[in-house]
């Protein structure tokens, strides 16, 4: 990937922005960059410069480049809640019963619920 070597445009005053998505902080405004930090969803950070569509941002103790498609002005909406369900499932039906490497049969139950998480 191609970088744009013009440097970076300070803006006039540091924006506070949040995070959409857990968003790698990139030691340069590139996907090929080491990743300095992993910021959670829902981080506010601060940008203080652009270069094409990466912020410069500054949160917790680290900066680095962050793309703005997973930056927001608004705080975004909490993610929603996960919840187990219980989904019936058919039994297995076997022609010949399942057997060991030694040749006897496997007893055993098959559970008719699998848990999900959604």
């Amino acid at each position: 990937m191609a970088t744009d070597t013009s440097s970076p445009r300070p803006q006039e005053s540091a924006r506070v922005l949040y995070t959409t998505a857990n968003v790698r902080l990139r030691e340069q405004p590139t996907t090929e960059a080491p990743v300095v930090w992993t910021a959670p969803v829902r981080t506010q950070v601060r940008s203080t410069a652009t270069e094409s569509a990466w912020h410069y941002v500054a949160v917790g103790g680290f900066s680095g480049w962050m793309h703005g498609d997973y930056l927001a002005e608004q705080l975004p909406d909490e993610p929603p809640q996960r919840r187990s369900v219980s989904v019936p499932i058919q039994p297995l039906r076997s022609i010949a019963p399942a057997r060991s490497s030694a040749g006897t049969p496997i007893k055993g139950t098959l559970r008719r619920h699998l848990r999900l998480s959604v």
